[in-house]
């Protein structure tokens, strides 16, 4: 989607897209995620600093994306079935274990830092509710109730919705609390997070 124009990061490498607060990685050596020393095509796995305090470093690459996009390969080429059948064929870029590095506050100080507000704490049909190309998201969530500084009750029912690009230049804080999440089913990456207050 980058490199053919498609993506609402197409053209922004190297360019701020984020509050400085922001870094992430893609890593093949994680701390509860699945190693991933070679990619598909047998390109080394690395450490690649994706976004590094609001800089779009470097997407993660294929070898012919990073042609494509004259930045070095990340070895993230991963193979996917075709919708035929199961059988992994194609080339598409794949994360190892992509992580959002975290900050420095408890989620207990997060709270007290946003006064009034929602903590997020499931959502639904995430893949679905992004459009790539300009950013615009409407994502369904249930949320904890923040009310100075504290939480009082569960909200269900409610709609988080905006533009990526938007949400993403004003995180204000990201938590220490970090968890990576592997893809159980797939057994090929992870994602990793923390808390995050915009």
């Amino acid at each position: 989607k980058l490199s053919c124009g498609d993506s609402c990061l197409s053209g922004q490498i190297g360019q701020k897209v984020s509050s400085d607060v922001l870094t992430i990685i893609d890593t093949p050596d994680p701390d509860g995620g699945f190693p991933a020393f070679l990619d598909s095509e047998g390109t080394k796995g690395q450490t690649v600093s994706v976004v590094k305090n609001g800089v779009f470093v470097q997407p993660i690459c294929s070898l012919k994306n990073a042609e494509l996009l004259q930045v070095p390969p990340t070895g993230n080429a991963g193979r996917r079935p075709l919708l035929s059948g199961m059988i992994p064929t194609d080339i598409k870029e794949t994360p190892k274990n992509f992580c959002i590095l975290p900050g420095t506050s408890s989620l207990e100080e997060m709270e007290a830092h946003m006064g009034d507000g929602f903590l997020i704490t499931e959502y639904f049909d995430l893949f679905h509710s992004l459009n790539i190309a300009s950013g615009d998201f409407s994502v369904p969530v249930h949320a904890v109730r923040i009310r100075d500084g504290k939480e009082c009750g569960m909200v269900r029912g409610l709609t988080m919705s905006g533009n990526f690009r938007t949400m993403l230049r004003e995180i204000i804080e990201v938590g220490s609390e970090a968890v990576i999440r592997p893809m159980e089913y797939l057994r090929n990456y992870g994602i990793g997070t923390c808390p995050i207050r915009i």
